[in-house]
């Protein structure tokens, strides 16, 4: 479940709705059912000033949580654009520092040169690295199926064909879809995230979001992550 602030003044921010309560309540509740559990926090621009109080929040829960790096770009109905909303590497860095303070988790900062550089082959893989088109799939309010909610390259109409025939095109279409194959064979790799959508921010299909690297490498330094 993601929680996008701490109170219904921040949610109003960033979904048009005061809706925190509502929200919480339903955390609450799976916790309470037994059912597993993962909050997601996705930073924002309309969320960054009550961000530690978020992250306290989650953190009295003893909920396991997640902070996201990457936003995707808003619906075109928002008139929000994804340049004005994404925080920089910084700000992320200064979360992930704040997380490890209210957690009292030690960083160890590492030498940026002692890090290892990305692969940087040209090699390309094939097939989606997550379960999109594996073991999961999407289907949007029209009835087209898609491998997740966000790669809608991919796609067969449910209206129009059976389910298993609609899963067989999405699963192969999957199977076949570019992927950066220096990312599979890089150090850093577990660091970054797997999204082809994320990767391929510029509209280049299996290529590697240079953003993905710096970020990786700058978590490592800081001594907020440790390369696996």
């Amino acid at each position: 479940i993601t929680l996008y602030g701490s109170n219904d003044e921040t949610y109003e921010r960033v979904t048009g709705c005061r809706c925190y309560s509502e929200v919480i309540s339903a955390i609450h509740r799976v916790k309470e059912s037994g059912i597993p559990i993962q909050v997601s926090i996705t930073p924002n621009r309309y969320m960054i000033e009550d961000a530690e109080s978020l992250l306290r929040t989650i953190e009295s829960m003893d909920i396991p949580y997640m902070i996201n790096m990457a936003l995707f770009s808003p619906r075109e109905e928002t008139n929000r654009k994804k340049c004005d909303n994404e925080l920089t590497l910084d700000e992320y860095i200064r979360l992930y520092q704040i997380q490890a303070n209210i957690s009292q988790r030690s960083m160890t900062p590492v030498c940026i040169d002692n890090i290892p550089k990305p692969n940087t082959s040209e090699k390309i893989r094939r097939g989606l690295p997550c379960g999109g088109g594996r073991s999961t799939f999407a289907v949007h309010w029209n009835g087209v199926m898609h491998p997740c909610l966000m790669l809608e390259s991919i796609q067969a109409d449910l209206n129009q064909m059976e389910f298993s025939e609609a899963w067989q095109r999405i699963h192969d279409e999957a199977m076949a879809y570019p992927f950066p194959g220096n990312c599979m064979e890089c150090k850093l790799r577990t660091l970054c995230p797997v999204c082809v959508v994320q990767h391929s921010v510029d509209g280049s299909v299996g290529s590697v979001n240079p953003l993905f690297c710096e970020r990786a490498k700058k978590l490592v330094s800081e001594g907020i992550a440790i390369i696996q």
